[in-house]
């Protein structure tokens, strides 16, 4: 009899409130942050001049910095595929690749600076087809991140 009277009322709504709060936390993963399950997450920023790369109308999404990892394959059978996101208005980025995180292996990064008019202020010279920029993302980071650092578009 007792214990029907300690579920109902109050005692019943602070039990609901605690288990959804733990359920809460344990689909937030303790905010750490997203573990890529098969690869790695990739970050870095770029900077042109000392400068984070930038363009007009970041912060409505019209104006955007895409930045994007293309396999450089030596296998054609190793199943990469390229991977982007946009960088944010302090220049820096993280790729987490679907969800699953970058494959290991060589990448070109590509970097294209779109303020919303379909012109690329770079000028295409870290596009695709020109970029210079090679990456090796290491095994050695599966389920974790790979730091790339300042990427300097001088």
């Amino acid at each position: 009899m007792n214990l029907v009277l300690f579920w109902r009322g109050e005692n019943m709504c602070r039990f609901i409130v605690i288990l959804g709060l733990a359920a809460f936390l344990a689909l937030m993963g303790g905010c750490g942050g997203h573990k890529p399950d098969a690869g790695v997450n990739v970050k870095g920023k770029l900077t042109k001049g000392g400068q984070p790369v930038t363009v007009p109308n970041m912060a409505a999404r019209v104006g955007t910095v895409k930045v994007e990892l293309y396999p450089i394959h030596t296998d054609p059978n190793d199943g990469r595929s390229s991977f982007g996101t946009l960088a944010n208005e302090d220049g820096t980025f993280e790729i987490v690749g679907e969800g699953q995180g970058v494959k290991p292996g060589k990448y070109k990064l590509s970097v294209i600076a779109d303020p919303g008019d379909g012109q690329d202020q770079l000028g295409g010279k870290y596009g695709e087809a020109n970029s210079t920029l090679e990456f090796e993302i290491s095994a050695n980071n599966v389920g974790g991140t790979q730091n790339l650092g300042d990427i300097k578009l001088d």
